[in-house]
């Protein structure tokens, strides 16, 4: 299966950034690596890149790191990839909120890091009945 999109979903505090990379597939199949922490500091950004570029595919594709605006937390992160070139998505978190809604999920915790950005929605449900 060729790769579509490869993501870094990052969850961001204060000390700390939990990571997870992401692959979407051409049948829309999408695997996920384990969950990696590193600090929240320039050794944990370097880290982290080193990390991601590790587990991507063999492919040439970019990898997308996505985060969510925590407070002022995420900017050095956001800054750091910016400033070496990479890719980067920060999403406000009332968007992420809302999209894990129109999923049926509970929380926006009940997503995976990065997996905001991966799946397709389904298509709405049929109606069950017909209307005049």
């Amino acid at each position: 299966m060729e790769i579509l999109k490869q993501v870094v979903g990052i969850d961001v505090s204060k000390a700390e950034l939990i990571c997870c990379l992401g692959t979407l597939q051409t049948d829309q199949n999408c695997t996920f690596s384990s969950v990696k922490m590193f600090p929240n500091t320039l050794k944990g950004f370097s880290d982290l890149v080193q990390w991601a570029e590790e587990l991507k595919s063999a492919s040439e594709m970019a990898i997308v790191y996505v985060m969510e605006a925590t407070g002022v937390y995420y900017e050095g992160l956001a800054f750091y990839l910016a400033s070496q070139s990479y890719d980067l998505a920060v999403m406000l978190p009332n968007k992420v909120k809302h999209y894990a809604k129109s999923l049926n999920q509970k929380s926006k915790e009940s997503l995976k890091p990065g997996l905001d950005t991966l799946p397709e929605r389904d298509p709405p449900a049929a109606p069950s009945q017909a209307f005049p």
